[in-house]
């Protein structure tokens, strides 16, 4: 079995010439700035904005890419599929499995960058 990788720290330093202050402002900025679009898609879900919820969807996947979390933009990519079928029934188990994947990036960030 592969192991999943929740945070790829020598993509994310590459991409940041390994500058350690950059490297933490855009760890820092990335949680304080999913945070809120997390909160956003969750007023967007109840609306059912399916325009917004994609819109948001789309920045929270650029933030990810910043910060090399590629699993947590997989559990994004899954989200989109259901904006894009407009699949309602299915949006609380694909947000469960994103907050979950969240907090585990949370998690890596906070231990290998923000120490």
């Amino acid at each position: 079995m592969l192991d999943v990788i929740i945070f790829d720290s020598s993509d994310f330093e590459s991409r940041l010439a390994r500058n350690e202050e950059l490297m933490t402002l855009v760890a820092a900025e990335f949680l304080k700035e999913a945070t809120g679009l997390l909160a956003l898609l969750d007023t967007y879900i109840m609306e059912r904005d399916w325009h917004n919820l994609g819109v948001v969807t789309n920045r929270l996947r650029g933030a990810g890419l910043e910060v090399s979390g590629y699993q947590f933009c997989e559990k994004l990519n899954d989200l989109q599929r259901i904006i894009d079928k407009q699949a309602a029934p299915q949006l609380n188990t694909v947000m469960s499995a994103l907050n979950t994947e969240f907090d585990r990036l949370s998690l890596a960030l906070k231990h290998e960058i923000l120490k």
